[in-house]
């Protein structure tokens, strides 16, 4: 409870110092000098949302699979498909262990990559 609290205090006091600063800015500098600096400014963030994108990109993401209804717990009969996390049966097992029940899986026919 008490870390929920602190965190909560933390977020409201950066969140009202941001806002603040803002204010101040808005009111002490002149528009001009402000608008002067707008096209800089969305090349900073143009070259952040790369950043974003290039390290999302290399993040490594679980494979989906896609489970035929009734096949995956047992039953006979097919439902329509539902998306599940490929072999995530056991989630704390490394990649490496999960090769090897994934490519079980597919081969039999349970799931089917996407």
């Amino acid at each position: 409870m008490v870390t929920i609290l602190s965190g909560a205090l933390i977020f409201l006091a950066a969140l009202v110092l941001s806002v603040g600063g803002l204010a101040l800015v808005y009111r002490f500098v002149p528009v001009p000098l402000l608008q002067a600096h707008y096209g800089d400014t969305g090349a900073i963030y143009a070259a952040l949302y790369v950043m974003f994108g290039i390290s999302l990109g290399f993040c490594p993401l679980p494979r989906v699979a896609t489970v035929r209804g009734g096949e995956a717990d047992g039953r006979s009969g097919g439902g329509r498909p539902t998306t599940t996390l490929l072999a995530g049966r056991k989630l704390s097992r490394s990649p490496k262990e999960q090769r090897p029940i994934a490519r079980r899986l597919l081969r039999s026919g349970e799931v089917q990559e996407e």
